[in-house]
């Protein structure tokens, strides 16, 4: 059986993930910064093209693995913990 759909509450709980991944996307560019890595180090660490790493800190991107969180009505905790 399948669960049921509403619009209203996926746009809320979209809103919210979006939120959500903008403070993640946030907080790992101040940590890229703070490590003194340009987005070309990083993109070179991630074996993707810099534009990808552009599009993701400005918010342009949202990744695949969010969209499908968000169409399934699943909800996603993190925390950052940086390292000496």
């Amino acid at each position: 059986m399948k669960p049921e759909f509403s619009i209203e509450k996926n746009i809320a709980q979209a809103e919210r993930q979006f939120d959500a991944y903008r403070k993640l996307v946030t907080a790992l560019k101040r940590r890229r910064e703070s490590l003194g890595l340009t987005r070309e180090d990083l993109a070179f660490r991630c074996g993707l093209p810099v534009e990808q790493i552009r599009l993701t800190e400005e918010g342009i991107s949202m990744p695949i693995m969010l969209k499908y969180i968000i169409a399934v009505g699943a909800t996603v905790e993190f925390s950052i913990k940086e390292e000496a």
